[in-house]
């Protein structure tokens, strides 16, 4: 019988758009605004008082907004490849204000919107960790993120397929990586992968 295959999938910016939406409105942004800098164009001053700001609201993650599009595609994928994949949520979030833990308001957050079935395992690595180790230890073989430095990083990782989501603020980047504009786009790729898993002689 054949293993299911472990992707992975990160949360800010890919599924839940609350630190963004949060960070528009102290800057006073249209919603739906998005930075063309990864820090915001801020000095590292000015982007720690901003941080401070943003994490400072009450139970930010687990009420967070989502990228629907994004969210209802792994939605679809998860009710039809059940039993084929494992799927690995991988987040450097960092905790927030409000009485629940970091933890139990990122899972929340995920079984609300119906992301958080038998198959998902939720990893909180920290605000500076590296990805490409988890992803190595856990045997993931496609992971999807919208940080380039991140990005850059796990396609050290020789046996994982790492996919860019495109934003404002991780252009440019590398004609080597291997880029999607949405969630659907990356679940596509997932696709292709079981249908050569399933076409194996050894499955």
């Amino acid at each position: 019988m054949t293993q299911p295959l472990r992707i992975g999938i990160d949360i800010d910016g890919v599924l839940a758009s609350g630190f963004a939406t949060k960070a528009a409105e102290i800057l006073g942004k249209p919603g739906g605004w998005l930075p063309d800098q990864w820090n915001f164009g801020l000095s590292r001053q000015d982007l720690g008082k901003l941080l401070d700001q943003i994490f400072a609201v009450e139970d930010l993650w687990l009420l967070s907004p989502c990228w629907e599009e994004n969210c209802k595609a792994l939605v679809n994928f998860l009710a039809d490849h059940h039993n084929d994949v494992e799927l690995f949520y991988i987040t450097a979030r960092r905790a927030c204000a409000g009485y629940y833990s970091l933890q139990r308001q990122t899972r929340g957050w995920l079984m609300k919107q119906g992301l958080y079935q038998s198959n998902c395992t939720l990893i909180i690595a920290g605000e500076k960790a590296s990805k490409k180790g988890l992803i190595e230890q856990l045997g993931i073989r496609m992971f999807l993120d919208d940080h380039l430095k991140q990005v850059l990083e796990i396609q050290a990782a020789p046996a994982c397929g790492v996919f860019l989501l495109d934003r404002p603020y991780n252009r440019p980047r590398p004609g080597s990586i291997p880029v999607v504009r949405n969630v659907a786009e990356y679940l596509e790729e997932v696709k292709k992968w079981l249908h050569l898993i399933k076409q194996s002689p050894q499955s």
